[in-house]
């Protein structure tokens, strides 16, 4: 994981993956480990490109997935 945060009496995880081919698939499953290994049910996953955007409506795209029980925020940037 790379980003675990307590505050408060909450706990956030979250999940960066390099935007690549399968990055999705694998960052779901990644993230979904981590969160019962946590004992969380939800997650964040972001999604970043190294270079420039060709379209900036893309930039801060979110989807709410279900993965293995999960809820699982995707932000692309």
């Amino acid at each position: 994981m790379d980003l675990h945060i307590r505050f408060a009496d909450e706990q956030f995880a979250i999940e960066l993956k390099l935007m690549r081919k399968g990055s999705l698939d694998s960052g779901k499953r990644q993230l979904a480990r981590y969160l019962d290994r946590l004992g969380l049910n939800h997650g964040y996953l972001i999604i970043f490109r190294r270079g420039g955007m060709d379209d900036m409506a893309e930039i801060g795209e979110r989807e709410e997935h279900q993965y293995e029980g999960k809820n699982l925020s995707v932000l692309f940037i």
